[in-house]
């Protein structure tokens, strides 16, 4: 008979998951792992076989749960102007709560490694391709329907704004304080000229 699971794997990876973003891939250990979801290392070991597939794991769920939320707006076919103008608001936001200094996890994996990993540089590309697609969509929309000038360029003004996000959730993560944030949200805005 096969020994059944005595842990839910997704939300051991949750767990997880908060510690890495939290700490980064270097400073968490197995043992901080196994303190936070409360599994044994055998037991993690027997899903991920190692620290980096419980990373990858991380990652994956990480972009499943925040980074779906995150753009759920600006992923809509209908999504224009306001969709960018409420990405941006939304972090001037939360950067007012205090528990919110984890910044993003692509953004400080990105940082952490660089393109050393190559499976973990394709989850990072690929996520900053999505955020430039979900701009780019909503920008060309927003062109469309004269929400931006007609002159404005919806490709050239995504990669801007991935860019500017990504700088801004590094601030987030720096401890920056609230009112740069909000002044650095509100120049991505300024970008887009007068609707």
């Amino acid at each position: 008979m096969a020994r059944t699971r005595a842990f839910e794997p997704d939300e051991a990876l949750s767990k997880a998951m908060h510690v890495f973003w939290e700490r980064g891939f270097s400073e968490t250990s197995i043992d901080d792992l196994v303190e936070a979801t409360g599994v044994s290392r055998y037991g993690l070991y027997s899903v991920w076989e190692d620290k980096r597939g419980i990373f990858l794991a991380a990652l994956d769920k990480y972009k499943a749960d925040q980074i779906s939320f995150m753009l759920a707006e600006l992923e809509t076919d209908c999504a224009s102007r306001a969709a960018v103008e409420n990405f941006f608001n939304f972090f001037a936001l939360t950067a007012k709560d205090k528990n919110s200094t984890k910044g993003c996890l692509f953004a400080n994996t990105a940082m952490e490694f660089g393109t050393a990993d190559k499976q973990v540089a394709q989850r990072v590309t690929k996520h900053f391709r999505r955020l430039e697609g979900a701009f780019k969509r909503a920008l060309i929309r927003a062109r469309e329907t004269g929400e931006v000038p007609d002159s404005f360029d919806p490709a050239s003004g995504a990669i801007m704004l991935a860019g500017i996000a990504q700088g801004l959730l590094v601030m987030v993560r720096a401890g920056e304080p609230h009112k740069k944030i909000k002044v650095f949200a509100e120049g991505a805005l300024n970008t887009l000229g007068a609707a």
